[in-house]
């Protein structure tokens, strides 16, 4: 008696199912890449249907932030659905792309991929969609019958168009700075220090940032013959307030940046017969800038910024009574920044 062969899932559609998985892991946002290493918890939730343990390192998204996600994704939250359970395990090693392997029980039926992708948030993303859009396929009103799938059935694979989800994240960072024409004589040099918060889109991530900079005693060196003892000593101290948006490339983020400053000058100890000491002056500025941030390792980066400043007025540094004049600021300026930064989910 002869019996009827057994169907056996098509090798071709499980390839083609895992490559349209790894390719959906690395669309979604690229920005830091979570911290390396760390203690692994798994944590348990169940949703609506949606039973998940998220077994990730030490610093990545949790599961709660996860389920907000799906939460918010989902067509129809209040819908009944038929029971998922999903098992997601994430591995990163230094110098490799981040690992992760997720287990599906839909229906009775276990299905299992592995997928690659740039950073930690983007695997958490990626999860996001194949959770919400597994649930919509899954939903008591979208299927008539509880047919269970075949063995090896591909997932559904998420919708390119689909709006991905804000996210944000803190930021701080002290850097160097290099001064041109603020100060006489340029160059000078000072330090800084500038934090805030940023919202992520996409490719997109915009940024709020305050931030403050000093540059400590400048000498401007005097004509002996006009000035005796020829000297003055010049610092600057500036608040600012900034907007940026940028675009995300891997580990790269690269924008412009346009915000206001405010400046305040001292001059003291010029060591001259004439009194300019204790002269201090403030003005409004308005400041531009280009930025250059590079991911190296975790949430740390590293920061270049090109600034221009355009004064809203020139003050000037002397002696109005017997008009001698010292410095006077000028109509442009320019300043480079490099700093350490550090993020914060």
């Amino acid at each position: 008696m002869s019996r009827a062969p057994h169907a056996h899932p098509s090798p071709g559609r499980l390839a083609q199912s895992s490559r349209a998985f790894g390719l959906a892991a690395v669309g979604p946002v690229v920005a830091v890449i979570a911290t390396l290493f760390g203690d692994t918890a798994a944590v348990q939730a169940q949703p609506r249907g949606l039973a998940l343990t998220w077994d990730v390192p030490e610093g990545c998204p949790t599961a709660a932030a996860v389920l907000r996600d799906v939460e918010r994704t989902l067509a129809a939250p209040g819908q009944a659905r038929s029971p998922i359970a999903v098992t997601a395990h994430v591995l990163a090693r230094p110098g490799e792309p981040w690992r992760a392997s997720l287990s599906f029980d839909i229906r009775g039926t276990r299905t299992e991929r592995q997928f690659e992708a740039e950073t930690c948030d983007a695997v958490a993303n990626a999860v996001v969609l194949i959770l919400s859009l597994a649930l919509e396929e899954n939903s008591e009103a979208s299927t008539p019958a509880p047919e269970s799938p075949s063995p090896g059935a591909p997932l559904p694979e998420p919708d390119a168009e689909q709006s991905p989800v804000w996210s944000n994240s803190w930021s701080a960072m002290v850097a160097g700075l290099v001064d041109w024409d603020s100060m006489p004589q340029p160059p000078a040099f000072g330090f800084g220090l500038a934090g805030g918060r940023a919202w992520r889109l996409g490719r997109w991530r915009l940024a709020a940032l305050a931030g403050a900079s000093f540059f400590p005693r400048h000498r401007l060196e005097l004509d002996s013959y006009t000035y005796p003892y020829g000297r003055a000593d010049f610092w600057l101290l500036s608040v600012s307030s900034q907007g940026c948006a940028a675009i995300v490339f891997s580990r790269f983020e690269v924008g412009p940046c346009l915000g206001a400053e405010l400046a305040g000058m001292h001059v003291f100890d010029t060591g001259s017969q004439v009194e300019y000491h204790n002269s201090t002056h403030y003005w409004l500025s308005l400041a531009g800038s280009a930025v250059v941030s590079w991911n190296i390792y975790g949430k740390w980066g590293v920061v270049l910024v090109g600034e221009v400043v355009i004064p809203s007025m020139r003050p000037r540094f002397g002696n109005e009574t017997a008009n001698v004049e010292l410095y006077r600021v000028p109509a442009v300026a320019g300043r480079v920044a490099f700093g350490i930064e550090r993020r914060f989910e």
